[in-house]
């Protein structure tokens, strides 16, 4: 498809001349073929030709920023861009959380937060424009993370509960407020939230993993793995779950099963930056572990070393009638192993 759009593209360029359309229509398509180069080239030149403000010139901003990462281009190269798009479209939500995006990952966290919660409360989208149709519940979402990391809860909170208020219907920012509740030890702040989920199971498995997530803070360790692995086995893969699960296995020092949990989390969460805290702690265990086993184990007595008077194993005469005895090996269910 990409292919024929610029054959005909092509086409029209070379019977009706140059438009930011079509310049729009070729960069779309060098895009999808991975060709970032000669992409960003299109969408330069449809800048160049779109009337200010217009959806193709919105169009043209998107490509050109899609682009540049898809080149591994500088991140101050896409802030100054995303700067430049949002002088003439101040309040469009996907510029403004790319935006967001930009300023976090060059460590100006308080500037993303601003990003992100003024595309959450004032964000427009150009509906004629392919856009993400979740984008303000995702800079609502981007906004409470970057709160959560700077240690902000309580504004992380005053947004997360906005943000419920407004998209109740979103799953996602309902666990992030869960998640952040059991942090701050609000049991029953987090099991506020889960009452407003339509599922019968839903509301009885995440309120399985609240209980267990809670004791685990305790330090009760055992009825929190018990509550947490029962909400797992029903199909609970949370974070918050997950992730109090894995320590409730690590600090009972038992660390096959909080790899299990670990590789679960990592398969639902991969990019969580807890993750690779929890995947350290449980190396330290298995290698301490390891370490205390190989202590445990006697040295051979070598011959040179027996006591005086006493005949070494290996020169002691054997009786004239061995008796033949059996041995029986013990078995290992899978709790023992």
């Amino acid at each position: 498809r990409a292919q024929r759009n610029i054959r005909l593209a092509d086409l029209d360029l070379a019977e009706r001349g140059p438009s930011a359309l079509l310049h729009n229509v070729l960069g779309e398509a060098f895009g999808t073929l991975g060709d970032h180069v000669r992409a960003a080239q299109h969408y330069r030149r449809s800048l160049d030709l779109a009337e200010r403000k217009s959806r193709e010139h919105l169009e043209a901003f998107y490509g050109l920023l899609t682009c540049l990462e898809g080149v591994a281009a500088d991140g101050s190269d896409q802030l100054s861009l995303a700067i430049l798009a949002l002088e003439q479209f101040p309040l469009d939500a996907q510029l403004l959380v790319a935006l967001g995006g930009y300023l976090q990952n060059l460590g100006q966290s308080p500037f993303a937060v601003r990003s992100f919660d003024l595309a959450f409360r004032h964000g427009l989208i150009e509906p004629q424009v392919w856009h993400l149709p979740e984008i303000r519940q995702i800079a609502a979402s981007s906004a409470a993370a970057v709160l959560v990391q700077s240690r902000e809860h309580d504004q992380a909170r005053t947004l997360l509960e906005a943000a419920v208020t407004i998209y109740p219907q979103s799953h996602k920012l309902a666990l992030q407020l869960i998640d952040l509740h059991v942090r701050n030890l609000r049991r029953n702040e987090a099991l506020a939230v889960i009452a407003g989920f339509a599922s019968a199971a839903d509301r009885e498995r995440l309120a399985t993993a609240v209980r267990g997530a809670y004791l685990a803070q305790q330090g009760d360790w055992p009825a929190a793995a018990d509550l947490l692995q029962a909400a797992m086995l029903d199909g609970c893969r949370e974070r918050f779950c997950l992730r109090w699960l894995a320590a409730s296995w690590l600090a009972m020092e038992r660390p096959l099963d909080a790899q299990a949990a670990l590789r679960l989390w990592q398969d639902a969460d991969p990019q969580n930056e807890e993750l690779a805290s929890f995947q350290e702690q449980l190396a330290d265990l298995l290698a301490g572990l390891a370490s205390d086993a190989a202590a445990e184990v006697p040295e051979p007595i070598r011959v040179d070393d027996a006591a005086p008077g006493v005949t070494p194993p290996s020169k002691r005469q054997l009786p004239s009638s061995p008796t033949i005895g059996t041995t029986s090996r013990g078995r290992f269910d899978s709790a023992d192993s």
